[in-house]
Formats: C-alpha cells, sequence, structure tokens
C-alpha cells in the first residue's frame, strides 16, 4: 500500500535532493516568495516513515502548539506576539527544536509563523492538517470551508482524512516519532484546540 498521495505537480523544485519523481514530495512557494517542503501522506502512515521524508534530523526536540486568537483583545494579542517571538520561537531556536502546529493561516498559527520568520527561519516549523481543509498556491480552493497554509512554515505534512480527530491524533503520532526521548512540550493557547 502506497501511503504517499499523488499532488498537484506544478512548481516543483527540480534542485531539490528528492527525485523528482517522488509524486508525494513537492516544494511550494508563496506569494511572499518563502518555499516550503509539503508532502500528503495517508492517515494510515507510521509517523517514522513521513519523519524519514522530510529532510530534518531526527530526534529533535519539540514544541506543540495548539489553540486560536479568537475573543483575545488587542492588548492580549500584543502580548501573545511578544511572547510568541521572544519567548517560544527564540526557546526553539536555542534548543534547536521543531516548533509543529495545524499549518492553517489563522490568527495564532500567523503569529507563529511571523515569528519564524522574524528569526530568519532557523527553527523548523512544521504544520500537520487535513488535505481536504486547506488550500496553497499550487492548489486553488474548491470549498468556502478551505483556510490558506501560512507562509511561514518550512514544512507541511497534508494528512489525507475528513475527521479531525485522526488528523490531531496522527500530529501527536509524529511529534512522538520525532522527539525518541528529546524534550517535548505542548503549548495550549487560549483555552481550547479548535477541531474545525
Amino acid at each position: 500500500m502506497n501511503i504517499f498521495k499523488k499532488l498537484p505537480q506544478k512548481n516543483i523544485n527540480k534542485d531539490s535532493h528528492k527525485s523528482s519523481s517522488d509524486d508525494s514530495y513537492q516544494t511550494i512557494v508563496f506569494p511572499n516568495e518563502h518555499s516550503a517542503q509539503l508532502i500528503s501522506v495517508s492517515a494510515d502512515a507510521e509517523p517514522e516513515q513521513v519523519i524519514f521524508k522530510l529532510p530534518l534530523t531526527t530526534p529533535k526536540p519539540l514544541i506543540m502548539i495548539s489553540g486560536d486568537t479568537e475573543g483575545l483583545d488587542e492588548e492580549t494579542q500584543h502580548r501573545l506576539i511578544q511572547l510568541c517571538s521572544r519567548g517560544i520561537t527564540r526557546t526553539a531556536v536555542n534548543m534547536q527544536a521543531v516548533i509543529m502546529d495545524d499549518g492553517k493561516d489563522s490568527g495564532l498559527v500567523n503569529i507563529i509563523g511571523k515569528s519564524v520568520a522574524n528569526w530568519r527561519y532557523k527553527s523548523p516549523l512544521i504544520g500537520i492538517t487535513s488535505t481536504d481543509q486547506v488550500t496553497y498556491p499550487e492548489l486553488p480552493s474548491n470549498s468556502e470551508n478551505e483556510s490558506a497554509l501560512e507562509p511561514n512554515h518550512t514544512h507541511f505534512i497534508l494528512v489525507n482524512t475528513k475527521d479531525n480527530t485522526r488528523e490531531i491524533e496522527f500530529r501527536h503520532r509524529v511529534g512522538v516519532a520525532m522527539t525518541k526521548n528529546m524534550p517535548a512540550v505542548a503549548i495550549l493557547i487560549n483555552g481550547a484546540c479548535s477541531l474545525s
């Protein structure tokens, strides 16, 4: 069974160290000219196989972030921006840690993405989400329910499932496989993890 799914083949980076015949891997380029590596996998994929497809050395310390900024006042959002840039991202850079979130271009994820960009992408930022919930430059939107991928991430893993619970479980399994006895922390911001 092939756990990796075929992706649209526009704008493939031919200079990448991955073979151009590898249909599950591509480089996407955002309007801000930042590029990210993207793979699409089955929800049944083994996390170790998925990690192997990413050009990262493992194990790595991990900072997993969930939550949203909905309902936060302007002052709290400003403090959150400082926390993400001066605290979370700085810590990730100093520990050579990976930051992981859902990769969708919304409040909290956007703040994390900009923080990583401000630190000149010294820490990998991996977004793991459902294939059906997102759109990106090489894949135009087909639905009102799709979110754009956040353009400052370094890697995306798109999970072929419509079940939000399976997507979140898969993100957790990849995080566990990535750390392998390394430090890991999960941060929940604003009190709830959205399953939408």
